[in-house]
């Protein structure tokens, strides 16, 4: 029992951690505190609308308006949750954020907003009716209660859900939410609640406050403490709101993708969102990996959504390819389009973000490749990952020469097709699925003649005893586990030849600390790439 209640305790300080982390995030990105303001100024704009319009109504049309007002209420509420969740994840990868970004993404989601705009409404008329049935039979309110708890926490994820993945049917918004929460059942829960205890526990002297000045019968100016009180209620319920999308982001983004801003502390998060057993979760990577024979439309669907980006990204897109297993005739690949955009200038990519998601995109920065630019859609049909790649990138010519030589060596394309299939047998986790191909990878990269550079975040195994190897670090070492240190690998052809260590130096300022390169009196000039182009990027990933 104690050992329980001392574990709980330690749940509850690390969702505390957490909603500290949020307040700061808050006071660094005060624009997002107007979406709140907002959206209670249109819920009453069309509160009052509607209160207009009902004026000298039957009954009937009066019910049928209250009902109207209530969805319409909702509506607009997720409506701005989204908003303000898609431009949380803008500053948290591009640190920089749009209103006028946060409202095409809303806008682009407004079938799924309405969707399950019905349906929580729904569920919340029928959890009422059964709190008014309880209380008609002097009945405790638990079961009501329990299902509206149990509702809450089932549907916890849905909002990021519809501004990430563009979801629009109940089973693709209820299941996905409910597995994950699931999947963390029990000490990530209470480190959830630990985290929406902080915000809410601001609350709490308010409500003390609008106590008192309720006791103070005919004073002189409590019609002013109350106007007082109310604008202050709406400032903290405003910080509230953004504290809460803040952490609803955080969560749903290190479940899906283990992303972690860098100035939070990895392990915090990786303490904070846990399997039951025990292991850091991953939305996609513990989605079923769906392996299917070649299809012929693939091309065609390539086409069409060439189409639309070459139209999103501009006159900076100079040239699109169509890559990865779907641009192999015969092979068997995962039902979703690659595509590379070759651009002139990787830096304003950032400028089109709000045209990619217009078109269902979801905008998630260099996602673990330098000088990249990733866009990722699962909804609309067909699913698509976008790489975009400044001219000149070694990237692209590797990805090509490697399509090619899968289309022309049949036997290679089986040995792939069969590793494949054999993985998505028996690995659900995406991570394990990629690691275990890096071995084939490697090999036919060796064959394609590819031969130039490429910097990419140490990952696979034979990147890290590279890594430590040239930097003579052990596993356990300090510049290792420092969460907000960066570790960059050198490849050249299939060949990893250099290594650097990137760390913050006050005021979090990264900087190379440590750069080596395999024979770097023979790799001279190869050195030279790996230190301007790390000054490059830093430059613009400070």
């Amino acid at each position: 029992m104690k050992n329980g209640l001392i574990r709980v305790a330690e749940n509850l300080k690390v969702g505390w951690r957490l909603g500290i982390y949020s307040l700061k995030f808050t006071l660094a990105h005060k624009p997002l505190l107007l979406l709140p303001c907002l959206s209670m100024i249109a819920m009453l704009t069309a509160m009052g609308l509607l209160l207009i319009g009902l004026q000298d109504a039957h009954s009937a049309a009066i019910i049928i308006g209250l009902f109207a007002g209530y969805f319409s209420c909702i509506y607009i509420t997720i409506f701005f949750n989204v908003m303000t969740i898609s431009m949380i994840n803008s500053y948290l990868e591009t640190k920089t954020a749009s209103f006028g970004e946060g409202f095409y993404t809303a806008m682009h989601r407004a079938s799924a907003i309405l969707l399950w705009t019905l349906i929580t409404g729904s569920v919340g008329i029928l959890i009422r009716l059964l709190n008014v049935i309880e209380e008609k039979l002097h009945l405790p309110n638990i079961l009501s209660t329990l299902l509206d708890v149990a509702w809450a926490a089932a549907t916890y994820f849905v909002v990021p859900i519809i501004c990430f993945r563009g979801a629009s049917t109940f089973k693709d918004l209820y299941g996905e939410s409910s597995r994950l929460i699931k999947n963390v059942w029990g000490d990530g829960v209470t480190r959830i609640i630990g985290a929406s205890l902080f915000v809410s526990i601001f609350m709490i002297p308010l409500m003390f406050a609008f106590y008192g000045v309720s006791r103070l019968e005919n004073h002189t100016y409590q019609i002013e403490l109350y106007i007082s009180l109310g604008i202050l209620t709406a400032i903290v319920a405003a910080f509230a709101n953004v504290m809460s999308a803040t952490l609803q982001t955080l969560f749903y983004k290190y479940a899906d993708t283990q992303y972690t801003p860098p100035d939070l502390n990895q392990a915090l998060m990786q303490q904070a969102v846990v399997y039951k057993a025990g292991q850091s979760i991953t939305m996609s990577n513990q989605a079923n990996i769906q392996v299917v024979p070649y299809n012929p439309a693939w091309p065609k669907q390539f086409r069409m959504i060439s189409q639309q980006i070459q139209q999103a990204l501009g006159e900076n897109c100079i040239a699109i390819h169509h890559v990865g297993s779907t641009a192999v005739p015969g092979l068997w690949a995962k039902p979703i389009i690659d595509i590379i955009p070759v651009v002139k200038d990787i830096d304003v990519v950032k400028e089109t973000n709000v045209a990619m998601q217009k078109e269902g995109y979801i905008a998630k920065g260099e996602f673990g490749m330098l000088f990249r630019r990733y866009f990722q859609r699962v909804f609309p049909q067909p699913a698509a990952n976008v790489h975009v790649y400044e001219q000149g990138s070694g990237e692209i010519k590797r990805l090509i020469l490697f399509r090619d030589f899968l289309t022309q060596h049949a036997r290679y394309r089986q040995q792939y097709a069969d590793l494949k299939k054999q993985l998505s047998e028996k690995v659900r986790d995406i991570t394990h699925y990629t690691l275990a191909k890096d071995a084939l990878i490697k090999e036919i990269d060796s064959q394609t003649g590819f031969n130039g550079w490429r910097m990419v975040h140490a990952l696979t195994p034979r990147e890290w005893e590279t890594y430590y190897r040239l930097l003579q670090f052990e596993p356990t070492h300090t510049e290792i586990t420092n969460a907000h240190n960066q570790h960059i690998v050198l490849y050249q052809g299939c060949e990893v030849i250099g290594a650097a260590l990137l760390s913050p130096d006050p005021p979090l300022q990264m900087t190379i600390r440590r750069l080596v390169v395999e024979n770097s009196a023979r790799n001279a000039a190869a050195e030279r790439f790996f230190v301007d182009s790390l000054k490059r990027w830093l430059v613009h990933n400070p």
